[in-house]
């Protein structure tokens, strides 16, 4: 039940780095060999210190890890126009279809709307229609195999 998740600032349950670290290295960059494990949790380990972006956020049940998603200046060098952005969004396999990872990202939005005007993120066209349904918009099409959209926030 999406009731009993509570969505926490990373700093405030730093416990839950290692999970977090993990989850996103197996999902996004082992494979690529990009960047290692330990240079994620290095770029993971900045919200630690942050008092704005980056903002990582967990989604949890008690010490239960169910999802996470991050605020972060840059998430793709080739548009530094585009500032600040949604990344990494992981939702659990258990909390799935439960509105987690639309918590996730209403609780994002909320925390940067007052330091940015507008959030961008890219995703690929599979998932795209997930964002517009909930007012993102795309700005490019197909950069590199994914979608860039962006929303508005309110001041």
């Amino acid at each position: 039940m999406p009731g009993d998740i509570i969505i926490s600032d990373l700093r405030d349950v730093p416990h839950f780095r290692a999970i977090m670290t993990d989850r996103l290295w197996t999902a996004w960059w082992r494979d690529e060999g990009l960047i290692t494990r330990d240079q994620l949790a290095r770029k993971i380990d900045e919200n630690l210190g942050s008092t704005g972006i980056p903002i990582g956020l967990i989604a949890h049940r008690g010490d239960v890890f169910c999802g996470t998603v991050s605020v972060i200046e840059d998430d793709m060098p080739a548009r530094p126009q585009y500032r600040p952005w949604l990344a990494a969004l992981w939702v659990e396999d258990g909390a799935r279809r439960q509105g987690v990872g639309e918590r996730l990202i209403d609780t994002a939005l909320d925390k940067v709307s007052g330091l940015a005007p507008e959030i961008h993120l890219y995703c690929t066209p599979e998932n795209t229609p997930f964002y517009e349904r909930r007012g993102w918009n795309r700005l490019e099409t197909d950069v590199g195999g994914v979608n860039i959209l962006h929303r508005r926030l309110a001041a």
